[in-house]
Formats: C-alpha cells, sequence, structure tokens
C-alpha cells in the first residue's frame, strides 16, 4: 500500500451517490458498472462504495480489511450530503464531480484531508501524489490535499 493509501485507515468517510439496490453477500460489481453520476472502476486501494448501489459490499470490505469501525459510508446525493464533520475523504470522482464539490471541501475544517483517485481537483495543489502498484491502468495515481 502507498503512504497515501495508509492515510487512510484512521479514518474514512466515503459518500456514494444514487439510489440503492440490495447487495446480497455474492453481490459483485462490474467494472465501467454506470451509475447516476459515476461509472464504477476498481483499484487496488478502492473500499469500492461505487454511486451507492454497492454501500453494502464497501462496509463488508472495510470490516474484512479491519477498518468498519473506523470507516462510515453513506448514501445519499454526493451533492446534498452533509461532510462537515468529514475528516477524510476517499473520491474516485471526474474532474467535474471535484469541481462541482469544491465549495464544500473549501468548507470543510482545516486539517481534513481528501484523497482523490485518477484525476485531480482543478485549482488545488496536492501535497502529495502516490502510485498504486498492479493493474489499474490510469488509475494507478492518488492525489492527497490537505484543506488549510
Amino acid at each position: 500500500m502507498s503512504r497515501t493509501g495508509a492515510l487512510l485507515a484512521p479514518c474514512l468517510l466515503a459518500f456514494a451517490a444514487g439510489a440503492a439496490l440490495a447487495a446480497g453477500q455474492d453481490y459483485q460489481p462490474y467494472s465501467g458498472q454506470p451509475g447516476k453520476d459515476v461509472v464504477w472502476v476498481p483499484t487496488p486501494y478502492s473500499l469500492g462504495s461505487g454511486d451507492g448501489r454497492m454501500v453494502a459490499l464497501a462496509r463488508r470490505n472495510a470490516a474484512q480489511e479491519g477498518v468498519a469501525d473506523k470507516a462510515l459510508f453513506m448514501q445519499g446525493d454526493m451533492y446534498e450530503a452533509d461532510i462537515s464533520q468529514a475528516s477524510v475523504l476517499a473520491l474516485f470522482l471526474l474532474p467535474a464531480n471535484l469541481q462541482k464539490l469544491a465549495p464544500k471541501f473549501q468548507a470543510l475544517r482545516p486539517g481534513t484531508r481528501i484523497v482523490t483517485n485518477g484525476f485531480p481537483i482543478g485549482g488545488w495543489e496536492a501535497v502529495e501524489t502516490g502510485d498504486a502498484e498492479g493493474d489499474c491502468g490510469a488509475w494507478c495515481r492518488a492525489y492527497l490535499y490537505i484543506v488549510r
């Protein structure tokens, strides 16, 4: 795991958009699965919330990794969600989604960490970047931002 990935463990808040589908124990998302605002693409360091249909899967993954008591997965519209109490956000969103959320990010408490996968937040300077190894194609880079 990269240093950036290790920063996610202390406290992770991932939120997802879209309507939920029942996710049974055997449910497995597929790469490119379409959603309301995003598509699901696996990465070596993703907990797998996707567009909200995979919250149950993300919770199981967090339990398997031993961080379930440190992670909160909220289901709802990502543009409407109250993220004001977040200490860490782990996001795999397109640049347009990140730009639309940027005002919410700027309102977070100083010291809040934002980790984005694949795409930087336009106009923001990452304090660190990390690259995962493995079969992640263009999605190997993560960007760490710290709200000031």
